[in-house]
């Protein structure tokens, strides 16, 4: 989303070149500062604007699914790492149920 691309863009990828993709959610706007978010805005899955839904949908099913959800608003919710990850277990298992519902 931040690159201008679309999930349009990458169902045309030959799927061999997506043998795994690393993901995250964000607020729809582009932010003034993008390493400020790289390094703590991102969001879980579902908890923000992009079509997460759809690029999930859009991806051939081959293709493993990394998190990237650096978060200040995480660390500091969730000071516990373990705490922190079974936050993120939990929403991303909800958001894979049902990822149409975040398209």
């Amino acid at each position: 989303a931040r690159t201008g691309g679309t999930v349009a863009d990458v169902a045309t990828i030959d799927a061999a070149r997506l043998p795994y993709v690393q993901l995250c959610d964000a607020e729809a706007a582009r932010p003034d500062n993008l390493v400020v978010e790289a390094l703590d805005g991102r969001l879980t899955l579902g908890a923000g604007d992009l079509p997460v839904g759809e690029l999930v949908a859009a991806l051939p099913q081959h293709t493993a699914i990394s998190l990237e959800v650096r978060s200040a608003h995480l660390r500091t919710s969730f000071p516990d790492p373990k705490d922190r990850a079974r936050h993120v277990l939990t929403t991303t298992q909800a958001f894979l149920d049902h990822p149409e519902q975040h398209s």
